[in-house]
């Protein structure tokens, strides 16, 4: 099938030149793993790089890739001992400054460790020691507390584990639970629209549903290397993406469709891919609809599933990524240029010229389906808004609630979503047909801690504006 992809028109799009090239760039060796977000609250998503310790350079940390608009990214570094095949970026205290968490260990005890204020100090570290090695770890407000909790796995003890944040800049004891298969991934959201984050467990695809009184847990069957979980059919409720690495030679690909009433639907998706062993789910193309991004064990490329509505994806589109025989890539996406599309974060590890080439790599989303090496940045002109005027919040900062105003030029399908600073969607306030004229959408923000959001209005399938908002 052929995809038909949004463009936007009436850009001015300003190319940049070859000496300001800002895709590639060498940070410390055993790059493992990448996220984006504003540490330093400009405006524009930094990097994040987790290492793996490199016995030739006796050194493990995290790189940092701080982005400065049109100019290169400036790299910096700080030592923490562990093999960081994770790195978030999350508020988890009661101040507007982001932390990041990874795995530490102290020379005997494995941990999972954070750092505090992450733009002020680097070196405001607090350690949590945990049974064994966390192979993997997602954030989640699991008890509907308002407080961000952490989760994680151990794939050779088999259980997965969390430590409640107590909202003090703190965390209580992990609890652990055991699991009779050895778990592959682990990701969090509401599955059952209670408000209250759900865990679901790659390996055998278990859901644990997050009840007052303890973990409501059931098994979907079938095995998953990796689970994500996203509005795939845009129904307004949550489904789970299964990805499973058939020894190499291909990816299966399973829908758990959710049907409401913490019931799901097992949906085969039928394309052909090469062995994978990473994923990506986000919108490319900004159609408010979850694509798919698959990484070949190849190491050759990737592979893009635009998502067609419904539980349908069109045939993948093949994205050159260069290959210089690593043995391990990781990826994540996120607006680095500015222009309102997701671009591709590549980070690689280990391979024949690994103390020459450049580990990692952002490819640019132009909007009209390419992936360039030079971003394009958009200037923005009367046309770019022509479907909507004043997007604004009042009151703004606000206490707990405020009314999001905007007109529309014309009658048109809207979607109102709200962010937090590290860009994960958190609310969806209003998905309806809205009349020409002026609207509003009350915003109760009082269950979410203080600190800077973000609110999007998408108009007829295409994000038309951004604002921020505070909560203090």
């Amino acid at each position: 099938m052929k995809k038909t992809l949004i463009i936007i028109t009436g850009l001015l799009l300003l190319a940049f030149t070859t000496a300001s090239i800002r895709s590639m760039y060498k940070v410390p060796r055993e790059a493992a793993s990448v996220c984006a977000a504003d540490i330093d609250m400009d405006g524009d998503n930094d990097l994040f790089i987790g290492h793996l310790f490199n016995s030739q350079t006796n050194w493990t940390g995290i790189s940092i890739l701080i982005n400065n608009g049109l100019e290169p990214m400036e790299l910096d570094s700080f030592f923490l001992n562990g093999q960081h095949r994770s790195v978030i970026i999350q508020r988890l205290d009661n101040n507007s400054f982001p932390d990041l968490i990874s795995q530490a260990w102290d020379g005997s005890n494995s941990q999972i460790g954070i750092v505090f204020n992450l733009n002020t100090s680097m070196s405001n570290i607090y350690n949590v020691d945990i049974n064994s090695y966390a192979d993997d770890i997602k954030t989640g407000n699991i008890n509907n507390d308002s407080a961000t909790d952490i989760v994680f796995i151990s794939n050779n003890n088999q259980y997965w584990g969390i430590l409640y944040n107590n909202d003090s800049s703190c965390f209580n004891p992990p609890q652990y639970y055991n699991l009779e298969y050895y778990p592959q991934d682990i990701v969090t959201g509401d599955l059952n629209n209670d408000g209250t984050d759900d865990i679901v467990i790659g390996g055998s695809t278990e859901i644990y549903f997050s009840k007052d009184t303890g973990f409501q847990n059931l098994q979907l069957g079938g095995h998953t290397s990796r689970v994500h979980i996203a509005d795939i059919d845009n129904d307004g409720d949550n489904d789970i993406i299964g990805l499973f690495d058939l020894l190499g030679a291909e990816t299966d690909i399973t829908i758990f469709e959710n049907t409401g009433l913490e019931t799901f639907v097992k949906h085969d998706i039928n394309y052909f891919l090469p062995g994978s062993t990473s994923s990506v789910v986000t919108d490319f193309n900004n159609d408010t609809l979850p694509d798919l991004m698959v990484l070949p064990a190849s190491n050759n490329g990737a592979f893009i599933l635009y998502n067609a509505s419904g539980l349908e994806f069109y045939e993948p589109e093949f994205i050159e990524i260069p290959n210089d025989g690593e043995a391990y890539r990781r990826a994540t996406t996120a607006d680095l240029d500015g222009n309102g599309f997701n671009d591709i974060v590549l980070v690689r590890r280990t391979g024949p010229n690994a103390a020459t080439y450049n580990n990692v790599i952002i490819l640019f989303n132009d909007g009209e389906g390419n992936f360039v090496d030079d971003p394009l940045t958009t200037i923005q002109t009367q046309n770019l808004k022509l479907q909507i005027q004043d997007l604004i919040c009042y009151p703004n900062p606000f206490a707990n609630t405020t009314t999001i105003n905007y007109r529309l030029n014309e009658q048109s399908s809207v979607v109102l979503k709200v962010f937090d600073h590290v860009g994960k969607e958190i609310k969806i306030l209003d998905k309806s047909i809205k009349d020409k004229g002026l609207n509003k959408t009350e915003l109760d923000m009082s269950d979410f801690a203080l600190g800077i959001y973000f609110y999007s209005l998408f108009v007829n399938g295409q994000i038309s504006d951004t604002k921020k908002m505070v909560i203090r």
